[in-house]
């Protein structure tokens, strides 16, 4: 096989014996298989069921998150993120907070998230929590009732700010 200009060859078994599109972390903690989530017990998948969903729109214009993933009634959301290290922890709240209040924005349930996770692409790791263990663990109070106060709080405050720009939430 001839190769001109910048152009490579396909990644096939000949050129790349040992080539996945994932990294080896990924592929030895089965990240594919917990990402689809839509597999029974034996590891089978309807074909005819989407893994999930790249760049769900939460609130036009405002948040659209990185991947939806999972069974349709208990839905991941991801945030897919290419850094070398997590040396900054502000950084790395500044993140979860974000995922958190994407998470809040989906107001009606439209995408009954439940979970929530940062994939570390470069390493190969999905680190995942529930959305209340997240919030929870943000708010520095694991009760209910101030986690599910919080959100209300932030849903109001967010929905002002967003409609005063012109945008809508909650979206339907």
């Amino acid at each position: 096989m001839a190769v001109s200009g910048n152009c490579a060859p396909w990644p096939t078994s000949r050129w790349w014996p040992n080539w996945s599109p994932w990294p080896p972390r990924a592929r030895e903690q089965g990240l594919v298989e917990k990402l689809r989530g839509t597999a029974d017990t034996l590891g089978h998948r309807d074909v005819h069921t989407p893994l999930g969903v790249a760049a769900p729109v939460l609130v036009p214009d405002w948040a659209d998150g990185d991947l939806l993933v999972g069974p349709a009634e208990a839905t991941m959301l991801v945030d897919v993120k290419t850094v070398v290290t997590l040396a900054d922890p502000r950084r790395v709240a500044g993140w979860c907070w974000q995922i958190l209040a994407y998470t809040w924005l989906d107001s009606l349930d439209l995408h009954r998230i439940r979970s929530v996770g940062l994939y570390l692409a470069r390493h190969g790791v999905l680190v995942a929590w529930s959305a209340r263990t997240l919030a929870g663990a943000l708010l520095g109070d694991n009760n209910p009732g101030r986690v599910d106060q919080a959100r209300r709080e932030f849903v109001e405050v967010a929905t002002q700010v967003i409609r005063g720009k012109g945008g809508v939430l909650p979206i339907a």
